[in-house]
């Protein structure tokens, strides 16, 4: 099978033609796995894509488009008694009768809900030439995990355990554990040297973009990137919808926080603790002196499944030892964060 080993995006088109080419001609092909593959396959074409032609197309058309209309939802009915027939032909009828061509090229991002399967079948067409891997994981590092380790390391480590045998070889998971290895230990050098302190009494966050002054927070582009950055909170339900700007800013700025401008979190106690842990390790804001679950309590109020008239106080033994997370949802907070 031809790979492009230099084209690194989570491309439809791309992971299509290399699975057609794997199932019909590799060795063992997994019809459940192949299933699987198709029907993903196809959602997201009929979900994202532009149809060939279209069911309406065929009632308005002459005669010999109606013709080859009918050829083709014939061939591709005869096509669906078989898998192989299927993984054959270029092209599917959706349900409603439009046509639509696998070779249309569409990109997944880190926000698409099967992120982790694609990336997956993507990583493995390296199987042949791991020597490749490197960049591969660098460049998805970079452009699509913001240059955030922690990230990308968890996210690799649990792919790599829920697709072990099924899409992965061993020599793939070595592969990559031994980057995410030395990318840690890299990031743990480079950590040891001593991070900006913040100066005089905590009371809440403080950027480190801001170096102190706060007209960075009064600037209008900046104000913009918190504006935009509030709105990503609210919209996909970690904090409440009725957070001001000026106080979501307000808990960046060292100030204190009075208790009725304490934000609304109606996140989870874990997704809180990666807030702040996310915060702290991509080096967003001054070191907190070991106060960082005091300053998450100082500025957050836990409204989780409550009303506002029953939201109470957090604990700091309940952020400190939160767990059960969902990956997917640490990856979209840290998304959300990084245009901090």
């Amino acid at each position: 099978m031809e790979v492009n080993y230099s084209y690194y995006d989570i491309d439809i088109a791309d992971i299509w033609y290399y699975e057609r080419e794997l199932f019909l001609y590799g060795e063992n092909g997994n019809t459940v796995l192949a299933k699987n593959i198709i029907n993903k396959v196809q959602h997201i074409i009929t979900t994202k894509g532009t149809p060939s032609f279209s069911f309406k197309e065929y009632q308005l058309g002459d005669e010999k488009f109606r013709d080859y209309y009918k050829r083709n939802a014939d061939m591709y009915r005869k096509a669906c008694e078989s898998l192989k027939e299927l993984y054959r032909i270029d092209y599917f009828i959706a349900t409603k009768g439009s046509c639509f061509e696998y070779s249309e090229s569409i990109v997944i991002d880190l926000h698409n809900e099967n992120f982790d399967f694609w990336f997956a079948l993507k990583l493995r067409q390296y199987n042949d030439k791991i020597i490749a891997i490197s960049d591969f994981l660098n460049f998805h590092l970079k452009y699509t995990f913001n240059d955030n380790m922690q990230q990308i390391v968890d996210f690799l480590k649990l792919s790599c355990r829920q697709y072990l045998g099924l899409i992965f070889e061993n020599k793939i998971i070595e592969t990559v554990n031994e980057w995410s290895e030395e990318k840690t230990k890299n990031k743990k050098l480079r950590s040891n040297k001593s991070k900006p302190k913040m100066k005089g009494e905590i009371h809440s966050f403080l950027l480190q973009k801001s170096k102190y002054n706060l007209n960075y927070y009064r600037k209008s582009g900046n104000r913009e990137i918190f504006r935009e950055a509030l709105s990503a909170l609210k919209n996909e339900k970690f904090i409440s919808k009725k957070t001001s700007l000026e106080i979501f800013i307000s808990i960046f700025c060292n100030q204190k926080i009075t208790e009725k401008n304490r934000i609304i979190w109606i996140g989870t106690k874990k997704e809180l603790s990666w807030l702040v842990f996310y915060l702290i390790e991509s080096d967003k804001i001054y070191d907190l002196k070991n106060n960082k679950w005091m300053v998450a309590i100082n500025c957050f109020v836990d409204g989780y499944g409550l009303p506002d008239t029953e939201i109470k106080d957090f604990e700091r033994d309940q952020l400190r030892n939160a767990s059960d997370g969902k990956l997917d949802r640490k990856i979209l907070l840290e998304s959300i964060l990084s245009k901090l």
